[in-house]
């Protein structure tokens, strides 16, 4: 039994492909829904409670500490920012991740009459492959996993990647063809945008069926938590409204406290659960000027704050998503239109099969967020243009029900890839090697190039080798030990990293020597440095006395406060 994971800001799904009826099926949970709220507080007997539990108690108790966004926090190291939100070093984002998960793994185990699991796979966004701030977020949720032991394996994909298989699945049952084009998926979700560029390729599988590969070529996006805000998407905005609303109904600023949270949760629960019928009446409601919006005065809804009404209105919606949402969406599809849709030849105002746009995640169902970016792509007939057919599977229906699925589109292509009906091409997110000095100058290798062909685990070696015999300096800026980290396709630029003073004092201790560095890297994204001696006769590698530093958390490694400074390269590196 395999199983698919979208652990989610707001709200989590659990997933597995049943192949007796080629179908993907959600888990249920004891409420019979496959929504679970992504929650969690202390229960009267000072036990955590997750999920529609935890939500109801704290409906009930709103002075009662309530724990959301933790896996939008599991990289964070701003302790003050962590206290604001309830978290305390004894109950951290990782500790509340790690029950949350723990209770949820455990309602698919009984529901699917299974002790264990053989594949895991679950869901981050995007953006913690392409920000170096939220990078440590992946091997945190990795580690996680694997210390609970529920899966033989344990494997992170991106949320745009797993969506991506599922629309090439619906594609593949609408059409009984294999897909073979580009998706550009807009994941939307409570924490972060990631927008992702995919190719879906036809591939050969071992049992020489005809299969689907999935192949990231760029993504971008929004996520990082910065001020008050928690990312740039859903849950952002939603305490935005909620706060604009407070103010607007002249109450003094609101603290983050079980009274907003109250707020929050009933807001979420009119704007976001029901999202589809929302978009529709406000879709009726205002046409194609969504601007009326901004005048609109009649109310949305009533939320309670402290005993107080407060109104919220369809105006306050509008005036949240304008200040909050429209430009940095506004920014991350310009930039997705100039470096990679443009690279591929597509014309972001051209309906083609070949090329298909996808809006994933709760917040991504929006109404503002589908107009906006359908305007951008000028997208007039949701219907009939070629860019969004197919993507859905709708028995009887032609692939018309264009909507259906979207909410459920990342734990469903988790649970095929999961069950290995459609696979992952291996290429690297990340180009990684360390900075050396050379003609008395400093300058780096890179080791492992970003979209290199990858085997997972295979470790891929520096140029040259590096003689070392201890440090020259006290200052740990002059160590050899300085890492080179680079994003895209410019390979002569890298973020220069000096590691803590205690890993570069751990590291000192194994080199003495002639030496080879190396990289690897796991299904999971996460990078390993190697430091390997070289036989001093034959000069031959030394692969089983080689020593390993996982590059997963960067915060542990660099520093929770490291300034992540680009450099050039002083030469053009030959390839």
């Amino acid at each position: 039994m395999n199983l698919g994971f979208d652990f989610g800001s707001t709200y989590s799904m659990l997933s597995y492909y049943d192949p007796v009826d080629d179908a993907v099926k959600a888990v249920q949970s004891l409420e019979g829904s496959k929504y679970i709220p992504s929650i969690a507080c202390f229960d009267y007997d000072n036990n955590i409670i997750t999920g529609q539990s935890a939500k109801d108690l704290l409906a009930s108790e709103p002075e009662r500490q309530a724990f959301r966004a933790f896996k939008m926090l599991l990289p964070e190291c701003d302790l003050k920012k962590l206290r604001k939100r309830g978290y305390t070093e004894e109950c951290s984002p990782r500790y509340v991740a790690k029950e949350f998960i723990k209770q949820q793994m455990e309602l698919a185990k009984d529901y699917c009459s299974t002790e264990r699991f053989e594949n895991l796979i679950i869901c981050i966004p995007a953006v913690w492959n392409t920000e170096l701030y939220t990078m440590s977020g992946k091997a945190i949720l990795r580690d996680i996993c694997r210390e609970l032991d529920m899966a033989d394996k344990v494997t992170v994909v991106t949320e745009p990647a797993a969506a991506s298989a599922y629309f090439a699945y619906n594609y593949n049952k609408n059409t009984k063809k294999l897909y073979d084009g580009l998706i550009l998926i807009v994941d939307y979700g409570g924490g972060t945008l990631d927008i992702t560029l995919t190719k879906v390729n036809t591939v050969e599988r071992e049992d020489g069926v005809q299969s689907m590969e999935i192949d990231v070529l760029g993504q971008t996006g929004a996520g990082e938590n910065h001020g008050d805000n928690l990312g740039d998407a859903g849950i952002a905005y939603m305490e935005g409204v909620v706060k604009l609303a407070i103010e607007k109904n002249d109450i003094p600023a609101p603290e983050y406290d079980g009274y907003f949270l109250k707020a929050l949760n009933f807001l979420e629960s009119a704007l976001i659960r029901n999202s589809r019928a929302l978009s529709d009446r406000l879709r009726r409601k205002y046409g194609n000027v969504a601007e009326r919006m901004a005048k609109d005065e009649n109310p949305f809804t009533t939320l309670s704050y402290k005993g107080k009404p407060i109104k919220v209105t369809y105006s306050t919606l509008y005036e949240a998503y304008d200040k909050i949402i429209k430009p940095v969406l506004a920014e991350q599809l310009d930039r997705v239109n100039e470096e990679y849709l443009k690279l591929e030849n597509i014309d972001k105002y051209t309906a083609s099969d070949g090329f298909k746009i996808a809006l994933v995640g709760g917040f991504g169902q929006f109404f503002l967020v589908q107009k906006q970016v359908w305007d951008y792509f000028h997208i007039s007939d949701t219907v009939g243009d070629y860019r969004l057919q197919n993507l859905s599977y709708a028995q009887g229906q032609n692939g018309q029900a264009l909507d259906s699925g979207k909410e459920d589109a990342i734990s469903y292509g988790a649970a095929l890839i999961s069950g290995g009906v459609i696979t992952m091409r291996k290429t690297a997110k990340l180009s990684v090697g360390l900075f050396t000095t050379r003609n008395g100058e400093e300058t780096f290798d890179f080791a492992i190039k970003y979209r290199s062909e990858l085997e997972y685990g295979k470790v891929s070696y520096l140029n040259k080798s590096i003689f070392y015999s201890g440090r020259s300096s006290s200052d740990p800026s002059k160590s050899p030990w300085v890492f080179a980290i680079g994003q895209g396709k410019n390979f002569n630029k890298a973020y220069r990293m000096v590691p803590l003073k205690e890993k570069q004092a751990l590291l000192e201790k194994i080199a003495t020597g002639s030496y080879t560095f190396g990289f690897s890297v796991d299904e999971s994204d996460v990078y390993t440095f190697h430091v390997v001696p070289l036989d001093m006769e034959t000069n031959e590698k030394l692969e089983d006395k080689a020593t390993k530093m996982s590059l997963g958390n960067f915060s542990d490694i660099f520093g929770p406060n490291v300034i992540y400074e680009e450099r050039n390269a002083f030469y053009k590196k030959e390839d």
